[in-house]
């Protein structure tokens, strides 16, 4: 049976009782009729009271379904154009043209969801997920924020600094010709390498090209446009050392004693954060947000956790007399080592470098009696320092590579790698004994090295 349906009819169409289930408990009811004037369409009552209009028709002699909407969202009058335009698909007089009104209505649904989300399709916002869900669980956060072009505000919001990749590219589609990004990311790469930024061109290649890895990897692209493609930046591997070198004019063991005594002017946290990177040999960042929770005073031990580590392992880093001296001398007694809050770590070196380096400049002019070319140096190169002076005192590379917490790639998978795999603690300790009493004679004015000038050579015995 059908029903002609009119606006009148379905509007006051009853609902159907609720119907016991077998266990006597009461169930929604849907009852559905069929329109008459277009056959295909029904509407299913259900006991709750809601209307809904349904196409139903068969395909090779199955039957399918079409959900048209509820009413009166959809009118009986959509609904019927509705119908006619699915029969109009499936019966194409050109059999070859003939469509599946589901399969088309499928496609329809998927193309209205991208026209929907094509805002978060972006280069920009999905930077800006990438940063939030991944990026923000590095160490090297803000580096890769700063790289990829976005700068926080402070609250909550994002600075495009000019330039930048999300300057160039914020507002492209992510899923554009993927020779057109291979295209565009080159173009960028030449172009910051031709105004002599290396350095900066291979990290923004680095992490254009990771960004687009995590959108592969999270199925938002089915391949990385940016595979097998490298940046042409040349970057030269830093030698800078605060020691004597032939090779960097001016250098000399002298720096290293400026920049300690310039520490001294500086005092806490800098200065005294200065030093100890010096004297353990580690990273800026993981002396800068040092932990007394993380130091045992009785083990003279301090450890560094995963995240904390540039290589997300954990490390143990023996403290020295020398080192263990600076940390007695400290205000703070909990939560971060150096702070000027009490409640997060010290930032901003860049601007107290400069202090840092006119206070050098000053101790150094003055003690030469004439002006002294300083040859520019990064915080990073105090760790090469570091390196470099217990070298000098005859510590072994591979004892050296565990206080540095460094594999080298030579070493992987390799006997030294897979099964000789002593943590070295005691050699570790012993060289930044050494390291530190350098260090300490070094601020003295003495020399890096000890002078065993009391040792008199013993002559071999001669026969009878």
């Amino acid at each position: 049976m059908a029903t002609l349906f009119t606006d009148k009819t379905v509007k006051n169409w009853p609902a159907p009782k609720p119907r016991l289930n077998q266990k006597g408990e009461t169930v929604v009811n849907v009852k559905e009729e069929a329109d008459s004037k277009e056959k295909g369409l029904y509407l299913f009552a259900s006991s709750t009271g809601a209307k809904s209009f349904v196409h139903k028709y068969r395909v090779a002699g199955k039957l399918k379904k079409i959900a048209l909407g509820m009413y009166p969202a959809v009118s009986l009058s959509d609904a019927r154009d509705a119908v006619i335009a699915a029969n109009k698909l499936r019966k194409n007089p050109d059999v070859a043209a003939r469509i599946d009104p589901k399969e088309h209505r499928k496609e329809q649904l998927r193309q209205a969801a991208i026209e929907a989300n094509k805002d978060k399709m972006l280069f920009r916002p999905l930077v800006e997920r990438y940063l939030k869900e991944h990026a923000s669980k590095l160490r090297s956060y803000k580096t890769i924020s700063d790289a990829l072009g976005l700068k926080s505000d402070g609250e909550g919001g994002w600075t495009v600094m000019p330039g930048t990749p999300v300057a160039i590219w914020g507002k492209l589609p992510i899923d554009r010709d993927p020779m057109e990004w291979r295209k565009d990311v080159r173009e960028h790469d030449l172009e910051v390498i031709a105004e002599g930024h290396n350095a900066k061109a291979k990290n923004a290649f680095a992490y254009v090209r990771h960004f687009f890895n995590w959108l592969s990897e999270n199925d938002i692209l089915i391949h990385s446009p940016l595979e097998n493609v490298k940046s042409k930046a040349v970057v030269k591997a830093r030698k800078r050392v605060l020691l004597y070198r032939r090779t960097a004019k001016g250098s000399s063991d002298d720096e290293l004693r400026w920049l300690l005594q310039a520490a001294d002017t500086l005092g806490y946290p800098f200065g005294d954060c200065w030093k100890l990177i010096v004297l353990t040999a580690s990273r800026r960042e993981e002396v800068a947000t040092m932990q007394w929770e993380h130091i045992d005073r009785d083990k003279r031990e301090w450890f560094v956790p995963a995240e904390a580590m540039k290589n997300g392992q954990e490390h143990w880093v023996p403290l020295s007399d020398a080192a263990m001296a600076v940390l007695e001398g400290l205000p703070t007694s909990k939560g971060y080592v150096f702070t000027t809050t009490g409640d997060t770590p010290i930032s901003g070196f860049s601007k107290v470098k400069k202090r840092l380096n006119a206070a050098m400049q000053a101790i150094a002019n003055e003690e030469r009696g004439e002006p002294v070319d300083i040859v520019n140096f990064w915080t990073h190169d105090l760790r090469r320092t570091a390196a470099t002076g217990m070298q000098k005192l005859g510590t072994p590379s591979d004892v050296t590579e565990a206080i540095l917490s460094h594999k080298s790639p030579e070493k992987a998978g390799t006997l030294k790698d897979v099964y000789q795999v002593d943590d070295l603690a005691d050699e570790q300790e012993e060289a930044l004994q050494a390291w530190g009493e350098a260090v300490r004679r070094l601020e003295r004015g003495g020399p890096l090295k000890p002078r065993h000038d009391n040792v008199i050579p013993i002559r071999e015995a001669q026969p009878a």
